[in-house]
C-alpha cells in the first residue's frame, strides 16, 4: 500500500479507514478543501479518503458523498477490501453507525472513542495534524483490541489522552447552554440551534428531535431520526440544491451537509423554511 494520503477533512471514518489501509503514519499527508483533483483519484498510489471517487476502490478511493449509488462508509469499503477480518467488525460497525447518524449511541458516555476524537478535533487545528494524532489514537486503539465504546484501558496507557476527554467535556458543559427553537412539533419534532460545539445532533435528540438543524452560520448539517421515514432525505437534500449547489451527504445515510469546503450562502431561515415546508405536508 502506498504511504501517500489524501484527504478532505479528518473525522472517525477518515480515521479508521485509513488505519486499517496503511500499516503506520503516511508519511506524504496531502489535504484539499474538497473533492480530490482527477489526477490523485485515477492514481492508485494516491490513497483518497472521503474527498472524491466514490466507487472507485480499485484505484483506491474510500468515499460515500458523491455518487449516486448506495455505499457503505469509507471504512467498512476498506474493511471490505482486506476480506472482512473479524478483528476489525466492532470497529468498523461503530464508525458505520456514527458516520450514517443511525440512532445514538451514547455519545456523552465517555470515556469512548468518538469523544476521544471529538475533544482531539477540538485541540488540534491544523489538518495534517489532527489527522497524525488521530491516526494515532486508533492505531494504538486497534493494536490493544480495545473496545471503541469504553477506551479507559487505552487512556491508562496513554494519559496525555485525557486531555482531549477533558476538552470533549467541556464542549459538552457549552451544549447544555446552546438556545434551542422549536420550529415543528407534528407530524415530526424539528428543533434548530446556532453552534460551532460538536455533539450538538446528540444534544437535541436527547431533547426529543426527530429532525435536527445545527450550524455556526457558515457550515450547516441536518439529521434525522430513525422515526422519520428514509425517503425524506433525499427529498431535502434536492429542494436544498435548488437553492445552493453542493448539498449532500452518504447515499442511504441520515445526515446531510451544506457543500463542502466552502461557506454557506444560505441562512439558518432559508434552511429552516425548506424544513418546515417538506414537513407540514405530511
Amino acid at each position: 500500500m502506498s504511504l501517500t494520503v489524501c484527504l478532505c477533512k479528518t473525522d472517525l471514518d477518515t480515521l479508521v479507514t485509513a488505519v486499517l489501509l496503511f500499516p503506520e503514519l503516511p508519511y506524504d499527508i496531502r489535504s484539499v478543501s474538497s473533492r480530490a483533483p482527477e489526477a490523485y483519484l485515477a492514481d492508485p498510489s494516491v490513497v483518497c479518503i472521503e474527498c472524491g471517487g466514490s466507487g472507485r476502490v480499485q484505484e483506491n478511493n474510500f468515499d460515500h458523498h458523491d455518487g449516486c449509488r448506495v455505499l457503505p462508509c469509507a471504512a467498512e469499503q476498506a474493511w471490505d477490501v482486506l476480506g472482512r477480518p473479524q478483528k476489525f467488525a466492532e470497529l468498523v460497525r461503530y464508525t458505520a453507525a456514527l458516520d450514517l447518524g443511525e440512532g445514538s449511541l451514547g455519545a456523552y458516555a465517555a470515556p469512548s472513542l468518538s469523544a476521544c476524537v471529538s475533544g482531539m478535533l477540538l485541540s488540534v487545528r491544523a489538518e495534517t495534524e489532527r489527522f497524525s494524532e488521530g491516526f494515532r489514537i486508533v492505531s494504538a486503539l486497534m493494536r490493544a483490541d480495545i473496545s471503541p465504546w469504553d477506551i479507559q484501558a487505552l487512556l491508562d496507557m496513554e494519559p496525555r489522552w485525557m486531555q482531549y476527554m477533558e476538552a470533549k467535556e467541556a464542549s459538552r458543559r457549552a451544549l447544555l447552554t446552546a438556545n434551542v427553537s422549536v420550529l415543528l412539533k407534528e407530524p415530526y419534532v424539528l428543533m434548530t440551534t446556532v453552534t460551532a460545539q460538536p455533539g450538538v445532533h446528540g444534544l437535541l435528540r436527547s431533547r426529543g428531535a426527530d429532525v435536527a438543524l445545527a450550524g455556526n452560520g457558515s457550515r450547516w448539517t441536518i439529521s434525522f431520526g430513525l422515526r422519520v421515514p428514509a425517503y425524506y432525505v433525499p427529498q431535502v437534500v434536492n429542494a436544498l440544491i435548488e437553492l445552493e449547489e453542493g448539498w449532500g451527504g452518504p447515499v442511504g445515510g441520515r445526515i446531510i451537509g451544506s457543500p463542502r469546503g466552502v461557506a454557506s450562502r444560505l441562512s439558518l431561515e432559508d434552511i429552516a423554511n425548506v424544513l418546515v415546508r417538506l414537513f407540514s405536508r405530511t
